[in-house]
């Protein structure tokens, strides 16, 4: 996932607009812009680390394209475990799951991971 995407998807998941996002992550629309265009290719450490501090729902490696796992805002392993206890694994908290899926190959396989990690789990506790 290129830089402009995952600055886009921290966009989407945290249903800013970008004013809010320049604002809560101290970006320019310059610096913003310059991402956009793909004249801008990659963070700065010190870029990642302050939008890891912003919204720390996304991990410092992710941000810099070192890895393709995020931790999912909205979804955790706590409200899976939630969803199954109440035989739910269907129901997905995140309201832009789909969304999500067609944007980022790697939040589906997480999430996938997820729910069998909690359906495991809840197996185990029934035995």
């Amino acid at each position: 996932m290129d830089l402009f995407k995952r600055i886009e998807r921290i966009i989407f998941d945290e249903g800013l607009s970008l004013s809010e996002f320049y604002d809560k992550s101290g970006f320019s629309s310059k610096v913003y812009y310059a991402i956009k265009n793909g004249d801008k290719t990659s963070l700065k450490p010190s870029q990642a680390k302050k939008l890891n501090e912003a919204f720390p729902n996304y991990t410092y490696d992710w941000l810099m394209g070192n890895t393709s796992i995020v931790n999912e805002p909205n979804v955790s392993y706590g409200s899976i475990m939630d969803l199954a206890k109440e035989g739910k694994l269907g129901v997905v908290l995140n309201k832009n799951h789909n969304a999500l899926l067609e944007m980022d190959e790697s939040y589906g396989l997480w999430f996938d991971k997820m729910v069998n990690v909690a359906a495991l789990k809840l197996l185990k506790e029934k035995l």
